[in-house]
């Protein structure tokens, strides 16, 4: 239950997700008062550092696991949901194939720098 709430409120920071989501959560536990007593500690003092050993049995480590990272080859794909980028690709395309038809030089080469 605790950790469940510690998770929605690193998943909810924005103020009105914070009115929304956290705080009904919040009055649950009896508010800041019945959040502490649940920890079982007080504002004032804190926890003493003998205690860490048995509150880390009751209460589990301190961590959040992260999120896995999102692959390249999603976020390529991301990207190129953006139209500016799509019609980027798109005139470098445009380019290497006239620098390769009409091969005056390097023209060609402007191409691919677009596309890198």
């Amino acid at each position: 239950e605790l950790s469940h709430f510690v998770k929605t409120c690193f998943e909810n920071p924005l103020a009105g997700h914070v009115r929304e989501k956290v705080l009904p959560m919040l009055e649950k536990f009896g508010g800041q008062e019945g959040l502490v007593s649940k920890l079982q500690t007080n504002t004032i003092d804190g926890i003493e550092e003998t205690e860490v050993p048995d509150r880390k049995a009751a209460f589990g480590s301190n961590y959040v696991e992260p999120e896995p990272p999102e692959s390249i080859w999603m976020m390529a794909w991301e990207a190129l949901q953006d139209p500016c980028l799509v019609f980027l690709c798109f005139a470098a395309m445009v380019s290497f194939v006239v620098g390769t038809i009409f091969d005056e030089g390097m023209e060609w080469l402007e191409g691919i720098a677009i596309l890198c």
